[in-house]
């Protein structure tokens, strides 16, 4: 028999949310051809990095931690070849931050996977049930997360 905690926590939001999330970057990871391995603040800053570049002082606020600590991540994923910084030319104090051709590839390479899923959801729900997923969701994330993009 089924505890009822463990009933409650099975459809509890977060965790459902934490269960779709935890299968995305599984299949990911598994698709992405990068050399050696992937830290989590590395996957988060190439989440967060906007494709027209973005500084380092925005990308410590979206992920709640210094900049210090955002350079240091930077500077890994630059030694890997993913990123660049350049000085902000309105901000002579800033960096601006910009994926390489070898970071575009993973952002494209990721769409497409995101694609493939969208098809298999629609395949699954049909089309006007998974428009009004998505629907959902981009309310969902812009309450939950107004400042994201």
């Amino acid at each position: 028999m089924a505890n009822l905690m463990d009933d409650q926590r099975a459809r509890a939001f977060g965790r459902l949310v934490g269960r779709i999330n935890q299968r995305l970057i599984r299949d990911i990871a598994k698709r992405q051809t990068l050399i050696g391995d992937i830290s989590h603040a590395q996957k988060m800053v190439l989440v967060l990095l906007k494709v027209e570049g973005s500084r380092i002082s925005d990308l410590a606020k979206r992920m709640y931690v210094s900049k210090q600590a955002v350079s240091k991540t930077v500077q890994e994923l630059e030694i890997k070849g993913l990123v660049t910084r350049k000085p902000d030319l309105a901000d002579k104090r800033a960096y601006i931050i910009k994926f390489t051709p070898q970071g575009i590839k993973i952002v494209e390479d990721t769409l497409v996977y995101f694609s493939e899923i969208e098809g298999k959801l629609k395949e699954e729900f049909g089309d006007d049930q998974f428009d009004d997923i998505i629907r959902h969701l981009v309310a969902l994330a812009k309450f939950m997360d107004p400042d994201g993009f």
